[in-house]
């Protein structure tokens, strides 16, 4: 439960920033990661008639923007340099990539 960047370790009294320590929690961010593969369920389903190559680089970018939106992204300061958020980036890319297989498959 502890974050692995050390300046989101520490808690701060500003009641206007959010709570980094809580946000920063592994299993707080693999419960928003979860919440960006769950947007991303209907539009796969939408993107499916696309041909495979168009539809999974549409998605692959509809991940990226969707990881920003639920504060997924905010949690790695140098995320292209970052092992983990690359490991997030891959689970996802293969999520996308099997559903749109399963999607495609059943038409």
């Amino acid at each position: 439960s502890t974050p692995r960047d050390r300046e989101y370790r520490k808690s701060k009294n500003d009641p206007y920033a959010p709570n980094m320590q809580y946000l920063a929690q592994p299993a707080e961010i693999n419960a928003r990661f979860v919440q960006v593969l769950n947007s991303l369920v209907p539009k796969i389903k939408r993107i499916s008639s696309l041909p495979k190559l168009e539809a999974r680089d549409k998605l692959h970018k509809m991940l990226k923007y969707e990881m920003d939106m639920h504060d997924v992204s905010g949690m790695f300061r140098d995320k292209d340099n970052s092992p983990d958020y690359k490991r997030l980036l891959k689970r996802g890319a293969d999520f996308i990539d099997k559903e749109l297989q399963n999607v495609q498959q059943t038409k």
